[in-house]
C-alpha cells in the first residue's frame, strides 16, 4: 500500500534513464547489504537467546551466527570509512557520529526505548502471573501511561524553547528512572496505587520528551540535505532499542528464573518474581546511563526549540 501511494503521490523524475543510473551508482549497495545482514542475523540470535535463556555449547549454530554478526559491525565501519575517504556514497557515514548532540540522543533514545518496551512487557507479566489480574484489568491499569504520554508530548512542545535541552533530558530521564525502581521493589500484595500507578505515570516521560528534543537537535545540528539521513538513522536506532532491549531483559529474566527454580523443578511464583525483578534492575541501569549520556551530550545544545534565522 505504501509503494502504491508513493507511486501516485511522489513527484515524477524528469531525468528518465538517469534515475536508473543514480540508483546503480548513487546507493551504497555493499554497505546496505552488510548492515541488513548484520541486523537480520542479530535479530535471529537475540530471539534464540530469549527462548533458550542463554547461548550454550549445545547450540553452536547460534554462537557462530552471533560471531558473524559481531564481526560485521567493524566491517561496516571500515567500509563506511572507505566510502567517505573516496567520496563515494555511504549509507551511514562515520562523520554522522562526530556530532556529539546527535550521538548522545541516539544512545539515550536506544536505552530509553529498550527500557520502555521491557518495562511494559514485564509489568504485564507481573500483574497477570504474580498478582493474578485478568487481561482486561491489566489493560485498564495501563491507561495512565497513555494519558501521561499524550500530556508529555504537549508539555514538551511548550518547554523546548524555554528550557535547555540538557535540563529537559535530565528531568525526564530521572523521573522515568523511578519506574523500574518502583517495580523492582514492589511486593505482590501492594495495592495498584502504591507502585504500579506512579510507575505507569512516569515511564513515558523520557521516551516522549527525548523523541521531541532529538528531532529538534537533528534539525539544528545538520544541514537540510543531511536531515533526512540523520532522522532515518535516529528512527532505526529507536526501533533497535525496542527489540534488543526486550530480548536482553527477557534472557536475563529467564536465566534468573531458571537459576532460582533449580534443576528439575517447576517454575514457581517466587522464581518468576526474581526473574522479573532482575529485568527491572536492568532497566534501571539503562535509565541511569540514558540520563547521564543525554544530560552530558546535550549540555552545549541550549534551547533547541528556538527559531533560527
Amino acid at each position: 500500500m505504501v509503494l502504491v501511494a508513493a507511486f501516485f503521490s511522489l513527484p515524477a523524475d524528469s531525468s528518465g534513464r538517469a534515475s536508473l543510473q543514480r540508483l546503480k551508482t548513487g546507493v551504497d549497495w555493499i554497505g546496505l547489504s552488510i548492515i541488513s545482514a548484520d541486523l537480520a542475523i542479530l535479530s535471529y540470535v537475540l530471539a534464540a537467546i530469549t527462548t533458550s535463556a542463554s547461548l550454550s555449547a549445545r547450540r553452536p549454530f547460534d554462537i557462530a551466527l552471533l560471531s558473524i554478526a559481531l564481526l560485521l559491525i567493524p566491517s561496516f565501519i571500515l567500509w563506511m570509512r572507505h566510502q567517505e575517504s573516496h567520496n563515494h556514497p555511504a549509507i551511514i557515514p562515520n562523520s554522522l557520529w562526530r556530532r556529539t548532540g546527535f550521538t548522545s540522543v541516539c544512545i539515550a533514545t536506544f536505552l530509553t526505548w529498550a527500557m520502555f518496551n521491557a518495562l511494559a512487557f514485564f509489568a504485564t507479566l507481573l500483574m497477570q502471573k504474580i498478582q493474578h489480574i485478568s487481561a482486561l484489568q491489566t489493560s485498564l491499569r495501563f491507561l495512565p501511561l497513555v494519558i501521561f504520554s499524550v500530556s508529555a508530548n504537549i508539555v514538551a512542545g511548550y518547554l523546548v524553547d524555554k528550557v535547555a535541552a540538557s535540563m529537559l533530558a535530565f528531568g525526564a530521564t530521572t523521573l522515568s528512572a523511578i519506574t523500574p525502581l518502583l517495580l523492582a521493589i514492589l511486593r505482590p500484595e501492594w495495592a495498584y496505587w502504591a507502585a504500579i500507578f506512579p510507575a505507569m505515570c512516569l515511564v513515558p516521560l523520557s521516551s516522549d520528551l527525548l523523541f521531541n528534543v532529538s528531532n529538534l537537535v537533528i534539525t539544528a545540528t545538520f544541514p537540510a540535505n543531511e536531515q533526512a539521513l540523520a532522522g532515518g538513522v535516529f528512527s532505526t536506532v529507536s526501533q533497535l532499542g525496542s527489540s534488543i532491549g526486550l530480548a536482553i531483559t527477557a534472557a536475563i529474566a529467564s536465566s534468573v528464573t531458571s537459576a532460582a527454580a533449580g534443576d528439575g523443578k517447576e517454575m514457581n511464583q517466587d522464581a518468576m518474581l526474581k526473574g522479573y525483578r532482575a529485568a527491572f534492575w536492568t532497566c534501571l541501569a539503562a535509565a541511569i546511563v540514558s540520563c547521564v549520556v543525554s544530560t552530558v551530550g546535550l549540555r552545549g545544545s541550549g534551547k533547541v526549540g528556538l527559531k533560527r534565522e
